[in-house]
């Protein structure tokens, strides 16, 4: 179907949910940009941006790289590109439209491309961690390798890819092995039915190092949930990503009362709610020298200071409250409907 017959579809829709209850047109939501080349012309909308946009990456890092970050397929690659540049020129060409923002990164990438800061709403991230203690529904060996740790440096991610950077989390572990700490590492990612990435990460670990390492499949929620309240006394959780436009693991893992360190880095948008102290160089002996004092002062200590800060800036109320706050303010511009075709 063309772009234009979805347009007059959406059009007619819309104006059909209004008909007989209000003359002014409606605020439709999109969940990404990169279907805004849908949107009707003379109807509000709002936009919320999730992923990565690709020139930004591309600027940031190089093409090749970028390839390798979004999966290795330079055709798809590009295809998104065009998507995300058709979004923002419509964001930049139709007033009407408003960027629901959760990442000071992505608005900086868009004012940057000419778009008016009053066409922003900040929202705060919507990071609400259900209260889990049981981790009996952890696996029987990831809570013997846990409990057996006096401290266990640990990361989880959805897919173990250029972005996560996890590698040098395995470069840290054998770091702080040769320090002579006593630590252990867990890294969680990727499908349980692919296993390229983790055999990887396993192969570069010298055999004789191997059991202080666990590579394990990514975990669903409430495993995740599990796992932060079995580490909030000996677990440190490492985010070494090279880039995140949010980043809401760590955010959780901090909300939730364990102690997290970020490798600093311009493009990874949940330093801004992070403690200073919890950034650390982005290199293996950075990051061991500060997990090395984490260990000294006693990790439920920087947990506690992690939480108290982190917890109040990243809250589903504060969320909640933004959302209606600018849902209210949006809602105070009145856009009579366009005429039905």
């Amino acid at each position: 179907m063309a772009s234009l017959d979805i347009a007059s579809a959406l059009h007619d829709g819309f104006y059909t949910t209004c008909q007989g209850n209000t003359a002014v047109s409606p605020i439709v939501y999109y969940q990404t940009d990169t279907i805004l080349q849908y949107h009707p012309q003379g109807f509000r909308f709002c936009v919320t941006h999730h992923g990565p946009f690709v020139s930004h990456f591309i600027g940031s890092f190089s093409a090749p790289l970028a390839r390798l970050a979004f999966g290795g397929d330079s055709g798809k690659v590009d295809i998104l590109d065009r998507q995300q540049r058709t979004g923002i020129d419509r964001l930049m060409q139709d007033p009407l439209g408003t960027v629901l923002a959760h990442s000071g990164l992505q608005q900086r990438i868009l004012e940057g491309e000419g778009l008016d800061e009053m066409r922003f709403k900040r929202l705060r991230p919507p990071i609400g961690v259900p209260q889990c203690g049981d981790s009996s529904i952890l696996d029987q060996p990831m809570r013997a390798f846990i409990s057996s740790a006096k401290i266990l440096i640990f990361t989880a991610v959805a897919r173990l890819d250029y972005f996560k950077n996890v590698e040098l989390m395995i470069q840290v572990g054998l770091e702080l092995l040769d320090r002579g700490i006593p630590v252990r590492i867990l890294v969680v990612g990727d499908p349980e039915g692919d296993d390229t990435r983790r055999r990887a990460l396993l192969d570069s670990i010298p055999t004789n190092k191997r059991p202080n390492f666990m590579i394990l499949p990514r975990l669903p929620k409430d495993h995740l949930y599990a796992l932060f309240a079995a580490v909030r006394k000996n677990g440190v959780f490492l985010c070494p990503s090279r880039y995140e436009t949010l980043g809401i693991t760590p955010l959780e893992a901090a909300a939730s009362g364990v102690t997290t360190l970020m490798a600093d880095s311009s493009t990874v948008e949940a330093l801004a709610y992070m403690p200073q102290c919890c950034r650390v160089p982005a290199t293996s002996p950075g990051i061991a020298a500060r997990v090395q004092m984490v260990y000294r002062h006693r990790i439920s200590k920087w947990a506690g200071m992690v939480k108290s800060h982190v917890r109040p800036a990243t809250s589903l109320v504060g969320f909640r409250n933004d959302m209606l706050r600018s849902w209210s303010e949006m809602s105070l511009c009145n856009v009579t409907l366009p005429a039905r075709h």
